[in-house]
């Protein structure tokens, strides 16, 4: 059986039980997505494939044929590589290559090269900096854990090159590429609900950055390390980070990521009085910056600052202030949305989605939440991220507060489901 690819497996099976492939991510919660690219060609962990065959009743077939297709092959080529094979031993094409597939053949590539540029710094240096702003961009794009491993494959290979007392003139770009790369390890482990290790990674950013001598590097890792206080309920803390932080502000996306950050923790502590200082920081910090914006996820789009005071406002309560919610947040999703500046990231705008959602049911507009939830439901549990299981909790307490409306319980049971699969769940154990 493991002769067959996995993906013509899983499809037989499908077919067998009468799904659709929208049909079968609902039963097992993941995308639709993902689901195709197991079918053309990626061969998933051996506990995904797991709930793939329970799903479809297939006996154990799928599960027996991910372990042997993700067990070590001889003469496989590189550990980082998945090559599945027909009867004949050649590879299976059951179809158009995935995204997957795709940057798994580019960073053969770019690997390739960093090996080959040992020698030559400058192309050395080049080349980790592309690869580490495709991972930037990338991270706006796609679920956590896909990053995770690519993340740290990175991170090893520059800590050893670091290691390996390059050339004097290249080491602070080596430390930025470390740091860019452990401040991104610390910020996926915070999304999927590992703050030790986000912390652990953070510690290990700054002291790049310090190397480095880069500042909003610096700023990153110090909202990243906010983030985690805040998603913990430690707000002071939270504000006090962020804070630390401004004397490294060097562009207005840095200091509209630590006003954003501080105005929401004082919020949550009820501190009025700091929340509209943050707040008129960070629109200043609004206004056009000179020069490159750092790249992906490293930039603080204004749609993403937006959402931010609209959970500021809901915090600080009241009807003005859940009236102005509403504004920030419908703001939020069309600056994430439309536009030059939209980072079309599914997370981002599920969260201002959440935001808009909680300032409607301030105003008691339950039929307006249903809609505007309604999509953020419908997110692959591999986008549930700790922050957006967090928003979820909250909201959910709030439909069952003071003076609720009875309509609440069919939500209230759609959400419980939601929160039944965090992108935490979907990580394979520790081999």
């Amino acid at each position: 059986m493991a002769s067959h690819a996995f993906g013509s497996e899983l499809r037989r099976w499908r077919n067998l039980a009468g799904l659709t492939v929208r049909d079968l991510a609902a039963r097992v919660h993941m995308g639709s997505s993902t689901v195709s690219s197991y079918e053309n060609g990626i061969a998933p962990h051996p506990k995904v494939a797991a709930q793939l065959d329970a799903a479809l009743n297939a006996k154990g077939v799928l599960v027996e044929l991910a372990e042997r297709l993700n067990a070590p092959a001889i003469g496989a080529g590189s550990a980082g590589s998945r090559l599945i094979t027909g009867t004949a031993g050649g590879p299976v094409v059951t179809g158009p290559p995935s995204s997957e597939e795709i940057m798994m053949a580019a960073e053969e590539s770019a690997k390739f090269a960093r090996d080959a540029a040992r020698s030559a710094t400058p192309d050395l240096v080049e080349q980790l900096d592309a690869d580490v702003r495709r991972l930037a961009v990338a991270y706006l794009h796609h679920p956590p854990f896909t990053l995770f491993r690519p993340l740290a494959a990175m991170q090893t290979e520059v800590f050893e090159l670091i290691d390996s007392r390059p050339n004097p003139a290249y080491l602070a770009d080596l430390y930025l590429a470390a740091g860019r790369l452990t401040a991104l390890l610390a910020h996926a482990s915070a999304d999927l609900g590992q703050p030790a290790a986000a912390a652990a990674h953070a510690r290990t950013a700054w002291l790049c950055a310090d190397r480095a001598g880069h500042n909003s590097l610096r700023v990153y890792t110090r909202w990243v390390q906010a983030n985690v206080a805040y998603w913990n309920g430690d707000y002071r803390t939270a504000a006090e980070l962020a804070a630390s932080a401004r004397p490294y502000a060097s562009g207005g996306s840095d200091m509209l990521r630590l006003a954003s950050q501080e105005a929401r923790a004082h919020a949550a502590l009820g501190d009025g009085a700091a929340v509209e200082r943050a707040l008129g920081d960070g629109l200043a910090a609004q206004e056009p910056a000179s020069g490159a914006s750092e790249p992906g996820v490293f930039h603080f789009a204004p749609g993403k600052a937006a959402y931010y005071s609209a959970e500021v406002r809901l915090a600080l309560g009241g009807t003005d202030n859940n009236r102005r919610a509403v504004a920030d947040a419908e703001r939020a999703v069309a600056l994430l949305t439309e536009g030059p500046d939209a980072v079309h990231s599914a997370e981002l705008v599920a969260a201002a989605r959440q935001d808009l959602s909680a300032a409607h049911l301030a105003l008691h507009d339950l039929d307006a939440v249903r809609e505007v939830l309604a999509p953020v439901l419908d997110l692959p549990a591999e986008l549930r991220t700790t922050p957006i299981a967090g928003r979820m909790t909250k909201l959910d307490q709030q439909l069952h507060g003071p003076g609720a409306d009875a309509r609440a319980d069919e939500l209230h049971e759609q959400i419980a489901l939601f929160l039944a699969y965090p992108a935490g769940r979907a990580l394979p154990p520790v081999a």
